[in-house]
């Protein structure tokens, strides 16, 4: 039986992965072209100065920055699956010849292939332990969060790898047992027994890291609806900030326009009112009083001589 998906497939790593993985490669082969040049530029120095020797100080190298730690246990369990992979292909093998055996000794046949399971199953384990040695690895340095979020894409990636392998060899088995139980021409060593017991410890640590996982991811959303939450309170407070903001600009309007109308009026009065005091009858006045005052004045002074 085959898998849905080929292995290469799962091998698409992240724009990240693929960097680190140029600028490892790059600063190797920077690294091996500095050092041959300065062995040369060394050799003609001594020749030249006189056996002088250069000093290291005088001498930089570019570094570029190294991959996390756990990018090599990656690079283990993908040859590991590619592994598991070509045994896979070997059991088909095995089994198709084991169905055409059908009234012969097949015991060493049987051990064979119950052999071949037990190695595919132990490089399974092996895969599944250097998912959880990833996260080990990633507790002892200080993690960025896009670093973190790789990390997790790429531990999700290879549990469904294994978990993809580990299905197809249960259905791959199953099938071999289900065809052999037909012609009663199961083997005597037992082997899919002992298949059985394996695979039942082996649903038994799945279960234990998917539920990690899962845990994992559950802890992430729970984050995320909390920043959410977060920003949709702050966007409240700016609300009625807005809300507060715009009434006090209505009264400001209000206020300005109030002014507007009431400076009109007051110089209206103040044109009334020089428009009264230019007038030639108030003058007129002013000075028929200005004369009464002066005559009235004159007789009281006359009077009371």
């Amino acid at each position: 039986m085959q898998a849905k998906k080929p292995l290469g497939f799962w091998q698409t790593k992240t724009d990240l992965l693929k960097k680190y993985k140029d600028e490892k490669r790059k600063k190797l082969d920077r690294f091996k072209k500095d050092k041959k040049s300065l062995n040369s530029d060394m050799d003609t120095s001594n020749t030249s100065s006189g056996g002088r020797k250069a000093t290291s100080d005088s001498v930089t190298f570019e570094m570029s920055e190294l991959p996390p730690i756990w990018v090599e246990i990656h690079h283990q369990t993908e040859n590991l699956l590619k592994e598991i992979v070509d045994i896979k292909k070997d059991i088909i093998k095995e089994s198709a010849i084991r169905i055409r055996r059908q009234f012969n000794d097949n015991g060493e046949l049987d051990n064979k292939i119950n052999n071949l399971v037990q190695v595919a199953m132990k490089k399974i384990k092996e895969a599944e332990a250097n998912i959880l040695k990833i996260d080990k690895l990633a507790e002892k340095t200080q993690e960025t969060d896009q670093e973190k979020r790789i990390r997790q894409n790429v531990k999700l990636s290879l549990a469904s790898q294994i978990q993809e392998l580990t299905v197809d060899f249960r259905r791959q088995q199953k099938g071999l047992y289900d065809q052999l139980k037909q012609y009663n021409n199961v083997g005597q060593t037992g082997f899919m027994h002992q298949i059985d017991y394996t695979q039942q410890d082996q649903m038994m640590q799945d279960q234990d890291m998917y539920e990690q996982i899962a845990r994992d991811r559950d802890a992430e959303i729970n984050k995320i609806v909390d920043m959410i939450n977060e920003l949709s309170s702050i966007y409240q407070q700016l609300g009625h900030l807005v809300l507060e903001t715009g009434t006090l600009i209505d009264r400001i309007d209000f206020n300005i326009t109030q002014a507007k109308e009431n400076t009109q009026k007051a110089n209206v009065h103040l044109k009334k009112t020089v428009q009264y005091q230019e007038s030639p009858t108030a003058k007129r006045c002013v000075q028929i009083l200005i004369i009464l005052i002066i005559i009235f004045a004159f007789i009281l002074t006359l009077k009371y001589k």
